[in-house]
């Protein structure tokens, strides 16, 4: 049960990451927030 619950975690960060994603490589700021935290 934990682990299909951790699975789901992990589709969900990598949905959230595919939608995000463009908006970091777009604007300059979106770079700076990137370089900061990634």
């Amino acid at each position: 049960m934990g682990r299909s619950g951790a699975g789901k975690t992990v589709l969900a960060i990598e949905l959230v990451m595919q939608l995000v994603e463009p908006f970091l490589a777009g604007p300059p700021a979106g770079d700076r927030w990137w370089s900061r935290y990634g």
